[in-house]
Protein backbone atom coordinates (compact mmCIF):
# COMPACT_ATOMS: atom_id res chain seq x y z
CA UNK A 1 0.00 0.00 0.00
CA UNK A 2 1.41 3.44 -0.95
CA UNK A 3 0.11 6.37 1.62
CA UNK A 4 1.67 9.04 -0.69
CA UNK A 5 -1.35 8.21 -2.95
CA UNK A 6 -3.95 9.33 -0.50
CA UNK A 7 -3.11 13.13 -1.00
CA UNK A 8 -2.51 16.37 1.73
CA UNK A 9 -6.11 16.23 3.45
CA UNK A 10 -5.44 12.80 5.03
CA UNK A 11 -2.48 13.39 6.29
CA UNK A 12 -4.29 16.97 7.52
CA UNK A 13 -6.74 15.07 9.27
CA UNK A 14 -4.30 12.41 10.82
CA UNK A 15 -2.31 15.22 12.38
CA UNK A 16 -5.36 17.57 13.60
CA UNK A 17 -6.86 14.23 15.69
CA UNK A 18 -3.27 13.41 17.18
CA UNK A 19 -3.15 17.31 17.65
CA UNK A 20 -5.80 17.60 19.83
CA UNK A 21 -5.11 14.83 22.10
CA UNK A 22 -5.01 15.20 25.54
CA UNK A 23 -4.61 13.13 28.59
CA UNK A 24 -7.02 15.34 31.60
CA UNK A 25 -10.20 14.58 30.18
CA UNK A 26 -12.37 12.40 32.13
CA UNK A 27 -14.73 9.75 30.96
CA UNK A 28 -17.21 9.66 33.15
CA UNK A 29 -19.71 7.27 30.96
CA UNK A 30 -20.52 3.85 31.22
CA UNK A 31 -22.83 3.91 27.88
CA UNK A 32 -21.88 5.88 24.80
CA UNK A 33 -23.89 6.24 21.58
CA UNK A 34 -22.07 8.13 18.50
CA UNK A 35 -23.37 8.94 15.18
CA UNK A 36 -21.48 10.58 12.49
CA UNK A 37 -20.14 11.29 8.65
CA UNK A 38 -17.39 10.96 6.52
CA UNK A 39 -15.71 10.35 3.60
CA UNK A 40 -14.65 6.70 2.81
CA UNK A 41 -11.48 6.31 0.53
CA UNK A 42 -10.84 3.17 -1.16
CA UNK A 43 -7.57 1.72 -2.42
CA UNK A 44 -7.84 4.17 -5.32
CA UNK A 45 -7.93 8.32 -3.68
CA UNK A 46 -10.47 8.94 -6.75
CA UNK A 47 -12.82 6.40 -5.33
CA UNK A 48 -13.97 8.50 -2.16
CA UNK A 49 -17.66 7.94 -1.03
CA UNK A 50 -19.92 9.41 1.71
CA UNK A 51 -20.99 7.15 4.89
CA UNK A 52 -22.88 6.97 7.95
CA UNK A 53 -22.17 5.18 10.96
CA UNK A 54 -23.00 4.23 14.24
CA UNK A 55 -20.76 3.05 17.28
CA UNK A 56 -21.94 1.84 20.94
CA UNK A 57 -20.07 1.12 24.05
CA UNK A 58 -20.32 0.22 27.11
CA UNK A 59 -17.58 1.56 28.90
CA UNK A 60 -16.09 -1.31 31.53
CA UNK A 61 -13.62 -0.03 33.59
CA UNK A 62 -12.11 3.47 32.95
CA UNK A 63 -9.47 1.35 30.24
CA UNK A 64 -11.34 -0.60 28.84
CA UNK A 65 -15.08 -0.84 26.74
CA UNK A 66 -17.12 -3.03 24.54
CA UNK A 67 -19.97 -2.36 21.63
CA UNK A 68 -20.69 -2.69 17.93
CA UNK A 69 -20.51 -0.05 15.17
CA UNK A 70 -22.44 -0.22 11.27
CA UNK A 71 -21.50 2.35 8.80
CA UNK A 72 -23.68 2.60 5.70
CA UNK A 73 -21.47 3.69 2.54
CA UNK A 74 -23.11 4.92 -0.40
CA UNK A 75 -21.79 3.66 -3.41
CA UNK A 76 -23.88 1.63 -5.98
CA UNK A 77 -24.49 -0.74 -4.44
CA UNK A 78 -25.10 0.50 -1.25
CA UNK A 79 -22.62 -1.38 1.31
CA UNK A 80 -23.18 -1.87 4.91
CA UNK A 81 -20.20 -2.76 7.50
CA UNK A 82 -21.01 -4.43 10.70
CA UNK A 83 -18.56 -4.86 13.36
CA UNK A 84 -18.82 -6.99 16.58
CA UNK A 85 -18.25 -7.38 18.78
CA UNK A 86 -15.73 -3.92 18.83
CA UNK A 87 -12.94 -3.30 21.53
CA UNK A 88 -12.18 -0.07 23.00
CA UNK A 89 -8.91 0.70 24.74
CA UNK A 90 -8.55 4.12 26.72
CA UNK A 91 -5.00 4.16 27.08
CA UNK A 92 -5.23 6.90 29.39
CA UNK A 93 -8.31 6.45 31.21
CA UNK A 94 -9.76 9.59 29.25
CA UNK A 95 -12.26 10.19 26.36
CA UNK A 96 -9.56 9.16 23.70
CA UNK A 97 -9.88 5.47 22.27
CA UNK A 98 -8.26 3.08 20.54
CA UNK A 99 -10.52 0.76 18.49
CA UNK A 100 -10.08 -2.36 16.98
CA UNK A 101 -13.31 -5.23 15.77
CA UNK A 102 -13.85 -8.33 13.22
CA UNK A 103 -15.73 -6.45 10.24
CA UNK A 104 -18.48 -8.09 7.77
CA UNK A 105 -19.23 -5.92 4.79
CA UNK A 106 -22.53 -6.67 2.85
CA UNK A 107 -23.73 -5.64 -0.28
CA UNK A 108 -20.74 -6.21 -2.92
CA UNK A 109 -21.76 -7.55 -5.71
CA UNK A 110 -19.26 -10.40 -5.54
CA UNK A 111 -20.85 -11.32 -1.94
CA UNK A 112 -20.11 -10.97 1.53
CA UNK A 113 -16.68 -9.82 3.00
CA UNK A 114 -14.38 -10.20 6.20
CA UNK A 115 -11.85 -7.93 7.64
CA UNK A 116 -10.44 -5.99 10.44
CA UNK A 117 -11.54 -2.30 11.23
CA UNK A 118 -9.05 -0.21 13.91
CA UNK A 119 -10.15 3.56 14.41
CA UNK A 120 -9.66 5.99 17.05
CA UNK A 121 -11.39 9.39 18.16
CA UNK A 122 -11.20 12.04 20.76
CA UNK A 123 -14.59 13.67 22.06
CA UNK A 124 -14.25 17.61 21.84
CA UNK A 125 -16.60 19.32 24.10
CA UNK A 126 -18.17 22.69 23.08
CA UNK A 127 -21.40 23.75 25.55
CA UNK A 128 -23.48 21.30 25.30
CA UNK A 129 -22.54 19.90 21.82
CA UNK A 130 -20.01 17.34 21.60
CA UNK A 131 -17.49 16.92 17.98
CA UNK A 132 -15.60 14.00 17.41
CA UNK A 133 -13.06 13.80 14.83
CA UNK A 134 -13.48 10.48 13.73
CA UNK A 135 -10.05 8.07 11.63
CA UNK A 136 -9.93 4.59 10.87
CA UNK A 137 -8.64 1.96 8.66
CA UNK A 138 -10.33 -1.53 7.33
CA UNK A 139 -8.29 -4.51 6.00
CA UNK A 140 -11.39 -6.26 3.84
CA UNK A 141 -9.67 -9.06 2.11
CA UNK A 142 -7.16 -7.72 0.06
CA UNK A 143 -8.44 -4.45 -0.45
CA UNK A 144 -7.47 -1.42 2.18
CA UNK A 145 -10.02 1.49 3.11
CA UNK A 146 -9.76 4.90 5.13
CA UNK A 147 -12.52 6.42 6.91
CA UNK A 148 -12.16 10.21 8.17
CA UNK A 149 -15.23 12.10 9.54
CA UNK A 150 -16.94 13.95 12.15
CA UNK A 151 -19.16 12.62 14.89
CA UNK A 152 -22.22 13.86 17.37
CA UNK A 153 -21.97 12.10 20.44
CA UNK A 154 -25.16 11.32 23.37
Amino acid sequence: MNFKTFGPRLYIFALFCLLVTTTSAHADYTQRLSLGVGIVSFQNPNESEFEFGAEYEYRLNPTWGLGLFTNVIFTNPLIVDIGAPEAFWHPFGSEFLISGAPLIELGQPDGTHVGVHFGTRLPLHLGALTIVPIFGIAFIESSTRIDYGLGLEF
